[in-house]
């Protein structure tokens, strides 16, 4: 939902997501999740694609942690490892979620500011 003004307020609340602008009623930007502050709409795009970039990687963290999950437990089954190699694994697990998570800070980093939307 994109607001600018009071007759927004219950809009805002039932959304899942409410966007708002800069210079809008004091109302929209305090209820508001988002606030653009280029006073445009060119910012949604933008929006867009940070949103499909998190569920794809919010994917590929699940079926990280699952392929981990099954080889240990496989493995651990099969060739009775005992306690060491699940430990070993869940650490290199949890590193690599680590630098998965991390990866959208650092690429975010390193974007240039001038590739977002211009001001309208």
């Amino acid at each position: 939902m994109v607001l600018d003004g009071i007759n927004d307020a219950i809009a805002i609340k039932k959304a899942n997501v409410s966007v708002s602008l800069n210079g809008a009623t004091s109302v929209a930007t305090d209820l508001a999740q988002v606030v653009l502050m280029n006073g445009g709409l060119s910012g949604i795009s933008y929006l867009f694609d940070i949103s499909n970039n998190l569920t794809k990687r919010t994917q590929q963290s699940l079926l990280i942690c699952t392929t981990y999950g099954v080889t240990t437990f496989l493995a651990g089954a099969i060739f009775n490892f005992g306690l060491i190699f699940p430990l070993t694994v869940g650490t290199g697990n949890y590193l690599i979620g680590l630098a998965h998570a991390a990866l959208p800070l650092i690429s975010e980093r390193k974007m240039d500011k001038t590739s977002l939307p211009p001001p309208s």
